[in-house]
């Protein structure tokens, strides 16, 4: 009788915060466009007006994450990093007011189904992007998995290296890291004048993230594998699809002769630099407390986060509130099998059990996928 069950109670579980999501979210909407009369009429004008606003966004968008922009093949920027910095923070919600005021300005009556939907969504990322720069939260620019010298660490990977010119771009990269290191350390310093830290147990051996690429040569470091492991058929600029010739295999190997030195002269002193300032600064300030809660402006940054992640501007005790709901509601459902299948034992037992017991484990591939594809379209069956 277990094994007949044992779909429904992991089912249970998956769906669990799928459906709590999903009612939370037809509950209240972030928006009180939806409150608007449907149009009457569809305006073509009004339509090419909303997509011009939205293809300037876009390019507004690229332009300020140049990486992101030539991993989606945009090569505009490709010599650029971008800006760490309050001041390029502050620049982005001055530009998302920007935008927000002249999407307003579109008769949202007038546009068609299709394009009401992609004003309703341009409009929710603005004002969030305005909501998220009016915090001091915004200045954590480190987590306990991640931060920019582990991003840009992972360029040798991100990037394509077809072309000579590629290469040329990444060395402009490595160049312009120390700047943006700088900007990131900046900003770091004004968070830890706000009190805007992260908590001290979860960055425990964040060091090792930062000192694992101060390598002690260029050699050593992750940065010269695009010149230790190029592509197998590198491009020429000029000639794209045709096999790198003998002139790029050398000018190839000169530009690995400047990435070494750029290497050594600013990309590993920055790194350096950057594990002093963490070692020496940020960790120092470190919070003891887990939560946000005494910091200035926290009850605020707390609704900001509860309304960007559940789409609701329900605030964060009833979102913890639903959550208890929904953990009785489970352990109701819990009891209720145990005492189905009549299992001799306590809770703790019976999740021992299930968890362990191999008849709850798929044997093969294929049941993998069966299984998986039946919770996904049960999953699917509680969307909206």
């Amino acid at each position: 009788m277990l094994t007949a069950l044992k779909t429904h109670v992991y089912c249970t579980l998956a769906l669990c915060w799928i459906l709590l999501l999903t009612s939370a979210c037809s509950t209240q909407s972030n928006s009180t466009d939806s409150a608007l009369p449907e149009p009457e009429k569809h305006d073509a004008g009004a339509d090419s007006a909303l997509q011009t606003l939205i293809d300037q966004h876009w390019q507004d968008t690229l332009q300020r994450d140049p990486v992101f922009a030539t991993t989606l093949g945009v090569r505009d920027y490709d010599q650029k990093l971008g800006s760490l910095s309050v001041a390029a923070m502050d620049a982005e919600a001055e530009s998302a007011k920007n935008f927000l005021r002249r999407l307003q300005q579109i008769n949202r009556q007038a546009l068609s189904e299709n394009a009401r939907l992609n004003r309703d969504l341009l409009a929710r990322h603005l004002r969030s992007t305005i909501a998220r720069h009016q915090h001091s939260g915004r200045l954590m620019l480190f987590t306990n998995r991640g931060g920019w010298h582990l991003s840009f660490a992972r360029l040798p990977e991100r990037l394509n290296f077809k072309t000579a010119q590629d290469y040329k771009n990444y060395l402009a990269r490595l160049r312009d890291f120390p700047r943006y290191n700088d900007e990131g350390i900046a900003t770091l310093r004004a968070g830890i004048a706000a009190g805007y830290t992260q908590p001290c147990k979860s960055m425990a051996g964040f060091a090792k993230s930062i000192s694992s690429h101060s390598a002690a040569t260029a050699a050593d470091s992750v940065f010269m594998r695009p010149f230790t492991q190029p592509p197998a058929t590198p491009t020429s600029p000029t000639s794209p699809t045709s096999p790198t010739n003998s002139a790029d295999g050398a000018m190839i190997g000169a530009m690995r002769k400047d990435a070494e030195q750029v290497l050594e002269q600013a990309v590993l002193p920055a790194y350096r630099k950057l594990l002093a300032f963490y070692t020496d600064e940020y960790n120092a300030a470190c919070r003891n407390a887990s939560g946000l809660y005494g910091l200035p402006g926290a009850v605020e940054y707390y609704q900001y986060l509860a309304s960007y992640y559940t789409t609701t501007q329900l605030s964060p005790k009833q979102i913890h509130s639903i959550g208890l709901d929904e953990v009785a509601r489970i352990n109701r459902e819990m009891q209720q099998v145990m005492e189905q299948v009549k299992f001799k034992g306590d809770r703790q037992a019976f999740n021992h059990f299930l968890r362990t017991d191999p008849q709850f484990y798929p044997k093969t591939p294929a049941e993998h996928l069966k299984n998986t594809a039946y919770i996904a379209k049960q999953a699917d069956g509680g969307l909206p």
